[in-house]
Parts: C-alpha cells; structure tokens; sequence
C-alpha cells in the first residue's frame, strides 16, 4: 500500500458516483474568479466537487502488528485516515431545493465506499466511510455552498526486513 496507489483507488471510486462532479486528487485552492468557475462547475453550471487528501498515518505494532520473543517489531499496523471533501452548490427552490440532491449524493459516495472492504485490494482492510461535518459553507467567501467532509480509514500491515 502506497499513497499513490490508495490516492488513486479512492479517486477511483469517488469517480464511480453517479451525480458527481469533478473529483480532484488533492486540495484545490484558487484565487481568481475565472479560474474558480472553470475549475469547481460541472456540466451543467453548478459547484459540484469533491477532492482527497491524506490527513493522517499511525504506524503501531498492535493490532494486526507483531512483536517477536525478544520484543522485536516484525510487523506493524498501518493506519492512514483520508479525508473526502464535497462541495454542492446552493439553491434555495421549494420545489427542487439543492438539499436534496446534496443529501443523495452523501449517501450515495456513503454506500460507494460501505462494504468496499480492502478499498478493491488495494489495503488490508478499509472501513466505511464517516461523515464528521455537513453543512453549508460559504466558498471563496462569496459563495454559498453545501459542504461534506467525509473520513476513510484505510488499514495495511507492514512487513519489517
């Protein structure tokens, strides 16, 4: 398990969601205005994006890991935490408010990755995805969005030499 290979998967699968946007493989920060449209809208003239990133890694030799007879580390467990940020664009409708579309494509990207397992044998073990924040979020500081921050923890076991 690299992060290439776990950065790739992940992107991989966010891709696979029907109604996504753009998916991006790392934070996306822009400070022109132009740029911003052409980069975060989709298709049909809407923010509609997600992007990863790795934010955390644990290395420990509990859990999965071993120590030998002499108390020597020959094996640790290898816990990354992936953060997948989705932005949706507002629209406040009472016929078609964009909360329920937003609220869909949550659970949607939720049941993408729920029984994935080993992230597609990319990792020993993944588990599913958490969602630690949904709201609105004004984006850019002009723009007012739907946002979700959703948390992957991926699981490898490390060999020693």
């Amino acid at each position: 398990m690299t992060y290439a290979t776990v950065r790739d998967e992940i992107h991989t699968q966010l891709s696979a969601v029907s109604g996504i946007g753009r998916v991006f493989k790392y934070p996306r920060l822009v400070s022109d205005w132009a740029q911003f449209l052409n980069l975060f809208k989709d298709s049909s003239d809407k923010i509609n994006l997600a992007w990863i990133d790795r934010i955390s890694a644990e290395d420990t030799p509990t859990g999965v890991g071993t120590e030998d007879a002499t108390g020597e580390i020959e094996w640790t467990q290898l816990i990354e935490t992936w953060q997948i940020d989705l932005y949706y664009g507002f629209k406040d409708d009472d016929s078609a408010p964009s909360m329920y579309t937003f609220q869909g494509l949550v659970d949607s990207i939720s049941n993408k990755f729920r029984f994935l397992q080993n992230l597609n044998g990319v990792a020993d073990k993944s588990y599913p995805l958490q969602v630690v924040a949904s709201g609105l979020f004004e984006f850019k500081g002009e723009v007012l969005c739907h946002r979700a921050i959703f948390h992957l923890r991926v699981r490898d076991r490390k060999q020693g030499s």
